[in-house]
């Protein structure tokens, strides 16, 4: 039942005078012998008109987009996704966007990326906001657009995530970390 592992879990929140919000994470297995499997994800929602928002992955890497069966769970299938390149909106109309509860993985060029920038511009207030996480730990970003059915808040979520959904399951950039090993990386928001 539940996680059946001794970890530690650090999380530094830091906000700067030039009004970056940073996350930073920190994990140490605190089991002598034992691996310890771990991912990292944040789920936090832009207050934006979510059908005429555009999303935009950053450019430098290729992303798949990850195939999901009838209950969320990936199936291990991906196929290239080029459609958040900033060209269109998110489309439906203002009390039903169009639906994105989708994720995606960056397949190339993390090594030289560093980071991985994903922009949010909001056409209703001329604003963009910018997620940028650490390209060598977190691989795969989720867009989902119906908190504004679900919820009734008109917003979209842009979520950072370490490992593919249910990775525990998948095994996709699961992270193991052996006795006293440690891992951290983060991620940041800031308006452009």
């Amino acid at each position: 039942e539940g996680y059946p592992f001794d970890l530690d879990v650090s999380i530094k929140y830091t906000l700067t005078v030039d009004s970056v919000f940073r996350v930073g994470v920190t994990l140490v297995n605190r089991m002598p012998g034992q691996p310890l499997p771990a991912y990292v994800g944040w789920h936090p929602y832009f207050a934006c008109t979510a059908y005429k928002a555009v999303v935009t992955l950053d450019p430098r890497p290729k992303w798949n987009h990850v195939e999901l069966n009838a209950n969320m769970d990936p199936t291990g299938r991906t196929e290239l996704w080029d459609k958040f390149n900033g060209s269109r909106p998110i489309g439906g109309n203002k009390t039903d966007p169009t639906f994105y509860d989708d994720e995606f993985k960056a397949r190339s060029g993390l090594p030289d990326c560093g980071t991985l920038k994903t922009r949010l511009f909001d056409a209703e207030t001329d604003q963009t906001v910018v997620l940028e996480q650490d390209g060598d730990k977190f691989h795969f970003v989720h867009v989902y657009t119906g908190s504004s059915t679900a919820l009734h808040e008109d917003s979209v979520a842009i979520e950072p995530m370490s490992g593919m959904a249910d990775a525990f399951n998948n095994h996709d950039h699961l992270t193991t970390l052996s006795g006293g090993e440690e891992w951290s990386g983060g991620f940041q928001v800031y308006v452009e």
